[in-house]
């Protein structure tokens, strides 16, 4: 088999893929990080007053590895974590310090409008016990709220204080299609070594080695015509 046929076949194997490489590095390299990661859409937080310390003076601190106030829907509560590494949300209005219930959906719902600065209105708000994909890295139940607007802007709260913990739109979504098919991990999208994108990349580098040597030897004939024909 000759270089030039050669070439062809390995053109056949990788150009689809060389077409996606490219397409997707064009897309990700366009598209600013603050609107892929949604931060355009988000209002700035408020900050917060935190109570007095004789609050903490409430607290049993011998039951506790570590304390700090964090919102809640606007007021502080004291984010307690347990001996069990597992966290609690207390009450400082409370007496006894008693742990909070998670937030409703009408609550949270009214939390994400008021972070929202995009111009949709909310078509969906409800509680789910394992996160998507697209809510990677989250390993607690969520509020998913979706808004109705031109990239179906979705916004995940923590079930406890109602903080914005993630922000999705169809510009994240399309970024995540194309890394996808730009790194070749077709299942968690997080493996830049698997075997795929390096068989992949080998062959396409391949292709174009031997791409650069017929165009050298197509001059090199162009050249000797030219010099048969002088």
């Amino acid at each position: 088999m000759n270089l030039r046929k050669l070439h062809k076949w390995i053109a056949a194997l990788v150009g689809i893929q060389v077409l996606l490489w490219v397409s997707g590095g064009v897309y990700m390299s366009a598209m600013p990080l603050e609107w892929v990661h949604g931060r355009h859409l988000l209002n700035p937080e408020k900050s917060i007053v935190t109570p007095a310390n004789d609050v903490l003076a409430k607290v049993n601190l011998s039951l506790y590895q570590s304390l700090r106030w964090v919102d809640r829907a606007g007021y502080p509560v004291l984010e307690a974590i347990n001996l069990n590494s597992e966290v609690e949300f207390l009450d400082p209005a409370n007496a006894n310090l008693t742990p909070l219930t998670k937030l409703s959906e009408s609550v949270v719902s009214k939390l994400a409008v008021s972070r929202y600065a995009g111009r949709g209105k909310v078509v969906e708000t409800h509680y789910i016990e394992t996160p998507p994909h697209e809510a990677s890295g989250i390993t607690i139940p969520i509020y998913k709220v979706a808004f109705d607007d031109w990239c179906n802007t979705t916004f995940y709260l923590h079930p406890y204080t109602g903080n914005v913990l993630k922000v999705r739109s169809d510009i994240w979504r399309l970024f995540d299609i194309f890394w996808m098919l730009h790194i070749m991990d077709y299942e968690n999208r997080d493996n830049i070594n698997n075997p795929l994108l390096i068989a992949s990349a080998i062959v396409a580098l391949f292709f174009s080695v031997t791409g650069m040597l017929l165009i050298f030897t197509w001059l090199q004939r162009l050249v000797k015509r030219r010099r048969a024909l002088a």
